[in-house]
């Protein structure tokens, strides 16, 4: 994968994102490979991105301004109901939408996370940007990925 492409769509999502007030939080393994080596994982080729759902009226402007950028907007039924996807030079961003439930943030039964962890994000410099990360990133992926995480994993597969 191409990392200028990558740059390319992250910078172009985040104007947008922006733009909206759509607050997100890079989760999974764009964070992996921030807080493991500084940069996206060279063989990665989606970005996993946590939003709140109390922002999901404002999607239907996001979805038109990234038509209007050449992103292609996936919806339910292609990914789960849960989900909002962009494709853009073989490149996907996936917006994973979390409730706030009791003292969680929640996507599913079997993932939901600490309120913690998303109610105070920290921020991490990527690309001469800030970028919104989860409160302790280290804890995060541990739950995540387990103890494993800190060792580059290209042949093997998460558990997400």
């Amino acid at each position: 994968m191409n990392p200028e492409l990558k740059h390319y769509n992250l910078i172009d999502f985040k104007e947008v994102m922006d733009k909206h007030g759509v607050k997100f939080v890079i989760i999974f393994g764009g964070l992996l490979g921030l807080v493991r080596g500084g940069e996206l994982i060279e063989w990665d080729d989606d970005l996993d991105v946590m939003c709140y759902r109390k922002d999901k009226d404002k999607i239907d402007g996001v979805i038109e301004d990234l038509k209007k950028l050449n992103f292609t907007p996936i919806l339910p039924p292609e990914v789960p109901e849960h989900d909002t996807n962009f494709v853009r030079n073989k490149y996907k961003i996936e917006i994973w939408w979390f409730d706030e439930v009791g003292d969680e943030w929640k996507y599913n039964d079997n993932i939901k996370y600490k309120k913690e962890f998303f109610d105070e994000t920290e921020k991490i410099r990527y690309l001469d940007m800030d970028w919104d990360i989860p409160k302790n990133p280290k804890e995060f992926l541990t739950i995540t990925y387990g103890e494993s995480w800190v060792t580059p994993n290209k042949e093997g597969r998460y558990i997400l």
